[in-house]
């Protein structure tokens, strides 16, 4: 291997679940860099001679510009909670950000047909949404997310039966597929299916998987060490919420509208007060009242669901048997600790009210499917072109009536994602599905690991093709910027968080054919077995590069 394209540096790498990373470069300047831990820079002689000391220049890459519209699905109603049809394009006014913009297109879809022609426009991922006929039926998409790592089995069940029995309530053109998380790996059940009888032998399926109940274990450590399960209970939802993320990320484009029924286990908008909240709040610091933790951790499930146009019915497993006629809005009929209850609601009205879902709370998780397939017959489709600018900032969306006394129901904020976000997106997916489509392999050697205490620390090279990246000539010297992300999973399933940062390359002349770059780092490693995952990716040309390895102390 010819060494002009080496950029040697040095990164420390604690998983999980903390993350500190230290780079050695030489007189290259890092832009952007964007960490969980600390991180320090440090000028380094480059052991290659070709690798000149001046810096990256900022202008060397080109910005992509792509040009999207945000579809919405509204739902109107009256005071008595009726759908109100029959509204024009003049019964709506769009705020984003609090200023009105222009409706690009407009359709009334009633019963899951269109009652007028849509105008073809493109999706907000960039796909083209058909053009469709008065009476033409709008086909939709339903992604199940089956969480076994905070259910039991016999409780997740029942909901899994609130899907299983109304299947027949599927239109023609509709689909469902179908995935389960158990804690460590999201596993495809069923891709997308429109058969009813195929789809019930996947839920026949689904419930004989076991079921591990974590949040029941949690609840039963807190008195023995309340910290403990506090900050333990806060790493299995931050986990399971990435997986809702990563799910909604690999199935981004199916046709049609596209809902997701999220079969919750639990999942405490404030773990903290979940584990300290009961009849005695003698250990419970009142400051925890105000936490934003909530919204952070779930935050990411809300902003891809609305990126990608998903509209999200959290389904209530472990709720209690309620009555009345919208469980919703009912008052449970047996006592329960209705702090805790409180807060696995939170989670799920959160979810569902940002996306423009309903919570599916108690003995509504029985009739699951029939409820969502109803709620989502009947709405207003709208579609507006925003500005966008790709830096992952997220913009707030507000239909207003023009006639007084209706109330709607939609999509709440989008986020203007940049490039860079959506690639750790990707690489998350990857993380848990176990796959990266259309990315290229790297190569990563093992050097003699150091034992440190607890703790290995572990010289890694990544050595990667020249040709599959990006080298753009500049000031008589050739440069490549690339984007850097590394993380870990361990034997039981905890992971590190994916960190990133810049990394830029020049040599002294265009790279030769098959010649390689390399960079090297040390992982400051858990001593026990760990699959790393080390992700490149070219800025300019979207290529990416991952590499999966085991380690085995």
């Amino acid at each position: 291997m010819n060494d002009a394209y080496q950029g040697p540096f040095t990164s420390r790498f604690f998983p999980p679940a903390f993350l500190v990373l230290k780079l050695r470069l030489s007189k290259i300047r890092v832009l952007g860099l964007v960490m969980l831990g600390v991180l320090a820079l440090a000028a380094n002689e480059l052991t290659s001679p070709s690798i000149g000391a001046q810096e990256a220049p900022e202008s060397v890459f080109a910005e992509i510009v792509d040009v999207r519209v945000v579809n919405l699905e509204v739902v109107v109603e009256n005071r008595k909670g009726e759908r109100v049809l029959d509204l024009t394009e003049g019964d709506f006014e769009l705020l984003v950000d609090g200023q009105e913009i222009p409706l690009e297109f407009f359709s009334e879809v009633r019963e899951g047909r269109t009652m007028a022609a849509a105008e073809g426009s493109e999706g907000s991922t960039g796909g083209a949404q058909p053009r469709l006929e008065p009476g033409e039926r709008v086909e939709t998409s339903y992604l199940v997310f089956i969480d076994d790592y905070f259910t039991q089995a016999k409780k997740r069940n029942r909901s899994l039966d609130g899907i299983r029995d109304y299947l027949s309530r599927l239109g023609s053109g509709d689909r469902m597929a179908v995935v389960a998380f158990d804690g460590r790996k999201i596993e495809m059940l069923s891709t997308w299916n429109q058969s009813p009888a195929d789809l019930q032998e996947v839920f026949d399926r689904a419930k004989e998987r076991k079921g591990f109940g974590y949040l029941t274990r949690s609840s039963l450590r807190e008195s023995a060490n309340g910290e403990y399960a506090a900050q333990d209970l806060e790493t299995k939802v931050r986990t399971v919420a990435s997986a809702v993320t990563a799910t909604l990320r690999s199935f981004a484009n199916p046709p049609g509208r596209k809902v997701m029924l999220l079969i919750s286990g639990g999942w405490p908008y404030s773990p903290r007060r979940f584990v300290y909240e009961s009849d005695n709040l003698e250990n419970f610091d009142q400051s925890l009242r105000d936490s934003d933790w909530g919204r952070r951790v779930l935050g990411p499930i809300t902003e891809t669901a609305n990126l990608l146009g998903y509209t999200v019915y959290p389904i209530d497993v472990p709720g209690i048997t309620s009555t009345g006629s919208d469980i919703s809005q009912a008052r449970p009929t047996r006592r329960f600790n209705t702090a805790r209850e409180d807060e696995i609601h939170s989670t799920l009205r959160l979810i569902a009210d940002e996306t423009g879902g309903r919570p599916l709370l108690d003995s509504a998780r029985l009739d699951a499917l029939d409820r969502v397939v109803t709620d989502t017959r009947t709405y207003y489709w709208l579609g507006f072109t925003p500005l966008w600018q790709g830096n992952d900032e997220n913009h707030d969306i507000q239909i207003k009536m023009r006639e007084k006394g209706l109330k709607v129901r939609h999509r709440e904020s989008f986020q203007d994602l940049s490039r860079s976000k959506e690639v750790s997106f990707m690489v998350e997916s990857a993380m848990l599905l176990g796959d990266l489509p259309g990315s290229r392999p790297m190569r990563v050697e093992f050097l003699k690991a150091e034992k440190k205490l607890r703790r290995l620390e572990l010289p890694v090279r990544v050595y990667f093709p020249l040709d599959e990246v990006t080298v753009l000539p500049h000031q008589g010297r050739f440069v490549t910027q690339l984007e850097l992300r590394v993380a870990a999973i361990d034997e039981r399933g905890n992971r590190s968080d994916l960190d990133l940062f810049p990394v830029t390359l020049s040599g002294s002349r265009p790279p030769l054919p098959d010649e390689e770059g390399m960079q090297q780092l040390t992982l400051n490693l858990r001593k026990r077995s760990q699959e790393l995952i080390f992700s490149l990716h070219d800025t300019l040309s979207g290529a990416i590069l991952l590499e999966r390895v085991q380690y085995q102390p």
